[in-house]
């Protein structure tokens, strides 16, 4: 494992449990904010010799009786998924619209108690109990998850490569899985999981920014945002001007790729790890990747103390 990205959770971990001390309330819409138009897109390293983008886009509303429900479209490497999502009195409420079981087709899933309108930190709550029952053919499958939050708390500082969030909120899972299948009069035990170590962080007014799973021995996944558009956040934005922009060409591109960035700056270009690979003073050159960088999503960065941007490129071999 990356010792860079361990020593990262042990510093998450330490934080973590340290701020349940404080008696911090939380309101979590402050957290999670949710409107059309909001979406943020991460890199994993759940396959480390290929990193993945992921993201999630609040792209509709409905109502589902008389509650206000939030179409969200989340992608990643197992496919598109849609999540529903709603604001009810007593907190946040979440589900994917269909679940997807082997060989028999797609079920509806329930909503989930995600979590409360207002809580302290340190407050722990159940997110979901479900029970399903069914069958393939003549066997009858039935599964049980019960997911829990067993820790929440308040990590100082976190640098990505898009941005530095402080007192971002952390929510520590842990999840029970039994799955028995009948034939007959024979019953199978064909599984009883408790998983522990999944850790999401969320930024406040920016929402989820980093996922951890830990197996409790030496492998760690992580989905780090690396890009964010919130549709109230980003109108505000634009009120401030920016006169600073990053310019590449060609993009994508295969051998070399020119690098214009039209005020004094200082310049880096990282990998989706947040590795600094390269860094130039220059505004204007041209960079050619090592014969050991790989093909794949980078990041230029550029900064001179008032105003710091990125731009994405992609290299092709």
């Amino acid at each position: 494992m990356n010792k860079n990205i361990k020593k990262l959770f042990l510093i998450v971990s330490l934080l973590g449990m340290f701020s349940t001390c404080l008696s911090q309330t939380i309101n979590i819409s402050d957290y999670m904010p949710i409107e059309v138009r909001n979406k943020w897109v991460y890199v994993s390293n759940f396959d480390p010799h290929s990193p993945d983008t992921l993201s999630k886009e609040y792209v509709d509303t409905f109502y589902d009786d008389t509650i206000k429900t939030y179409m969200r479209i989340d992608i990643d490497f197992w496919g598109t998924d849609t999540a529903l999502v709603q604001i009810r009195s007593d907190g946040i409420y979440s589900c994917e619209t269909w679940l997807h079981v082997p060989r028999i087709g797609l079920r509806k899933q329930v909503m989930h108690f995600l979590a409360p309108t207002t809580f302290v930190v340190g407050d722990t709550w159940k997110v979901c109990e479900d029970e399903t029952t069914y069958y393939d053919g003549p066997v009858k499958w039935y599964d049980r998850v019960e997911k829990y939050v067993v820790n929440t708390f308040i990590v100082d500082t976190v640098i990505t490569e898009v941005d530095t969030f402080l007192n971002s909120l952390g929510f520590e899972y842990k999840i029970f899985y039994r799955g028995v299948s009948t034939m007959g009069i024979d019953t199978f035990e064909n599984s009883y999981d408790t998983l522990t170590g999944l850790y999401w962080l969320y930024a406040k007014d920016v929402g989820e920014i980093m996922l951890f799973e830990f197996n409790g021995i030496d492998t760690l996944y992580t989905d780090v945002i690396i890009e964010y558009s919130l549709s109230e956040i980003m109108e505000q934005r634009k009120a401030i001007p920016n006169t600073m922009s990053i310019s590449s060409y060609p993009n994508p591109f295969n051998s070399s790729c020119c690098i214009d960035v039209n005020r004094s700056s200082e310049i880096e270009i990282l990998d989706t790890k947040g590795r600094v690979i390269y860094r130039s003073k220059d505004t204007h050159f041209i960079w050619k990747p090592d014969r050991n960088i790989r093909s794949g999503i980078y990041f230029v960065r550029a900064s001179n103390g008032e105003v710091s941007i990125t731009k994405r490129i992609l290299y092709l071999k």
